[in-house]
């Protein structure tokens, strides 16, 4: 389970990592088809902000709370 402490070490990882290019060091792309590390984090960050945006929709639901799990969904969360 991913806990605070966890993602705000990872956090901090990419922070410091940061500190290692200069601006452009930071938007260089080593060929056309590549990422440059600004694309990179910029990706990161909007991923990471829909994931939230999905969970704060998942909390707020209470359609379905009345429903038991699937048979397939019980399965997955018991394998993590």
């Amino acid at each position: 389970m991913v806990t605070d402490t966890i993602f705000e070490s990872t956090l901090n990882v990419f922070i410091e990592g940061l500190e290692n290019y200069d601006e452009n060091g930071f938007r260089r792309q080593d060929s056309p088809n590549s990422w440059s590390l600004a694309q990179l984090y910029a990706h990161i960050i909007i991923d990471t902000n829909w994931y939230f945006d999905q969970l704060e929709s998942c909390f707020g639901n209470v359609l379905n709370l009345d429903k038991s799990m699937e048979d397939k969904a019980k399965k997955n969360a018991a394998s993590k």
